[in-house]
Order: structure tokens, then C-alpha cells, then sequence
């Protein structure tokens, strides 16, 4: 979906890379793309995202929100 709109939004195609599979082997296979010391970004879709957030806390890559 959102590799579709970014196309449409005009951005390379070179640049976007729509990883398939479980979310949990997608995170870990992005994660390792990113050179060391590189920025990268994940554009997922709002629902997407939360579970993109869910399988982050779970990783202690960020707080549960739900959490004070």
C-alpha cells in the first residue's frame, strides 16, 4: 500500500523497498539493510504501524505508550 502511494507521490523507485513476509523477519530484515550509522525510515500504513509499534515494544526498541 504504502510503496504504492509513495510511487504515485513521485518518489524513485530505486529508493522504495516493499519488504514481504511476517512482520517480525521484515523488521529484522530491514534492520539489517541499514548500514551501521545510517538513517533509515519504515512508511507504514496507520494500521500497519500499529502492529510495527506492537512487534518494536516487544523488541524494547520503544515504550509501550499504553504504559506511563
Amino acid at each position: 500500500d504504502m510503496a504504492n502511494r509513495l510511487k504515485y507521490a513521485g518518489v524513485p523507485e530505486d529508493r522504495i523497498v516493499a519488504l514481504d513476509g511476517s512482520l517480525g523477519d521484515v523488521l529484522t530484515a530491514f534492520v539489517e539493510s541499514v548500514p551501521t550509522g545510517a538513517s533509515a525510515w519504515i512508511l507504514p500504513t496507520y494500521t500497519a504501524m500499529l502492529g510495527t509499534r506492537k512487534e518494536l515494544v516487544s523488541r524494547g526498541a520503544v515504550d509501550d505508550y499504553w504504559k506511563s
